[in-house]
């Protein structure tokens, strides 16, 4: 997706009081996949009602704030091909990747989904289509790497706050922008932008000036970047090496 989409690194948490009578109810990986495909299955279907939703809800699209029914809830919307959907119990999220149509014409689009006590409290979208700024390749093949649903073997994987300090490492080597890494990229590293790849081929500008992911930082290829601010990380999954930032 075109935006950069996230949560907590570190909690020293020395005690939690809650109402008497409360409890919160966990939700599990498979509940909050399931939260995040009735969510779809609701908007393409145009009824919030059977929902969900927390006391207090707040919804976005493309860094919108919006009421539930705005946006993409006002077109006749389909969903095509199969969907990438991950989810974090430990934060609480659940995000949802793949392409949409409205009206017809297909677009990428990602969610989060901030579940607590097994309700919706937050929804963040975000629509890539063609015509808005911004790199963008026809979506009617597109399909997520399937390297983002690999298991990885157990000694290979890594812990939680490693997997997250070599995002954001990566975000902070974009950020310097001056040929020094944060981070430690492989050597088949590729990036990939609403369906257009910027690290390889000849579709996109920076792949054009250099090739690949540590070339690309190692020539302070990203100048126009100042800030890579209020990084998040929602979705960490250590068993697939999978991290999902904003």
């Amino acid at each position: 997706m075109s935006k950069s989409f996230l949560c907590v690194l570190a909690l020293g948490i020395c005690g939690l009081v809650r109402p008497v009578g409360a409890q919160e109810e966990l939700c599990d990986s498979a509940c909050l996949k399931g939260i995040a495909a009735d969510y779809m299955a609701a908007l393409v279907a145009k009824d919030w009602s059977t929902l969900p939703w927390g006391d207090k809800v707040s919804f976005s699209e493309n860094a919108v704030a919006m009421m539930i029914g705005e946006g993409l809830w006002g077109p006749d919307v389909s969903i095509e091909g199969i969907p990438f959907i991950a989810a974090d119990p430990v934060s609480g999220n659940a995000v949802w990747f793949g392409v949409v149509t409205e009206h017809g014409q297909a677009a990428y689009y990602g969610m989060r989904l901030q579940v607590e006590n097994r309700r919706i409290t937050q929804v963040e979208t975000l629509l890539g289509r063609e015509g808005t700024p911004g790199t963008f390749t026809a979506p009617e093949h597109y399909a997520v790497a399937a390297e983002f649903s690999d298991t990885l073997p157990i000694e290979a994987r890594r812990p939680r706050e490693r997997l997250i300090a070599l995002v954001d490492g990566y975000f902070g080597s974009k950020q310097l922008n001056d040929g020094v890494l944060l981070s430690v990229f492989a050597a088949d590293c590729a990036r990939t932008i609403n369906g257009t790849s910027t690290t390889h081929g000849s579709a996109h500008w920076a792949a054009q000036a250099v090739q690949g992911c540590q070339p690309q930082l190692e020539t302070g290829l990203y100048k126009p970047v100042d800030r890579i601010r209020e990084r998040h990380f929602p979705v960490v999954d250590e068993s697939r090496g999978l991290v999902v930032a904003i």
